[in-house]
């Protein structure tokens, strides 16, 4: 009689003898149930893992702001957009004689579907920081992606210009040299200097 028979004979199973005998007891004590981590352990692992990921953009931010100036745009020279204008055909005028505390931020040049049609953009930036873009073009497609609705009629620095209302920001229209048009756009923080603005204008045409 072998030792599986001897235990059914004593009314053991041998499976029970198996699963219930030291061995694997012993077996069992080898892998051990892995303890889930405490909470503040998880928590402190991802409070270092949204710092590792925001130091390289708060490092970004600040030197941005001591090398750059941090959002104060920079000031450039229009020349090369007046120039490049220009020679593509457009009587230009400018640049402008600013108020103090004024600059050039910006600029483009740009050709219009129909032949000779040019459009020259430059941006300003008033000394309390509203902004401006002055436009002068022969393209009428510009003309009409820049305003929307009926304007009002109204004279600024002895011109007449087309007022229009777009949103938070206003749009003036008006006739340029040589056959063009000029388009002035400013941000909502820059219609209290639209006066002086157009005095500029009136002054270079």
């Amino acid at each position: 009689m072998d030792a599986k028979e001897a235990r059914e004979d004593s009314g053991e199973s041998y499976e029970s003898a198996v699963t219930d005998g030291p061995q694997y007891a012993e077996e069992s004590a080898e892998y051990p149930r892995r303890a889930s981590r405490p909470k503040y352990r998880r928590w402190r692992d991802m409070s270092w893992s949204l710092l590792v990921l925001m130091l390289p953009i708060a490092l970004f931010f600040g030197a941005w702001k001591v090398f750059f100036g941090g959002p104060q745009a920079r000031e450039i020279d229009p020349s090369e957009y007046y120039s490049t204008a220009e020679n593509a055909g457009l009587d230009v005028f400018g640049p402008l004689d600013l108020p103090d505390g004024w600059k050039v931020v910006g600029g483009g040049v740009s050709h219009g579907d129909e032949e000779g049609a040019v459009t020259l953009r430059i941006g300003y930036l008033a000394a309390d920081d509203g902004g401006f873009q002055v436009m002068q073009t022969t393209d009428e497609s510009a003309v009409e992606d820049a305003v929307s609705g009926d304007g009002d009629s109204i004279t600024e620095a002895g011109m007449d210009w087309t007022e229009y209302d777009s949103g938070g920001s206003q749009v003036w229209v008006s006739d340029g040299p040589g056959g063009s048009t000029l388009v002035v756009t400013a941000d909502e923080d820059g219609v209290p200097d639209w006066p002086a603005l157009a005095e500029a204008i009136q002054t270079a045409l």
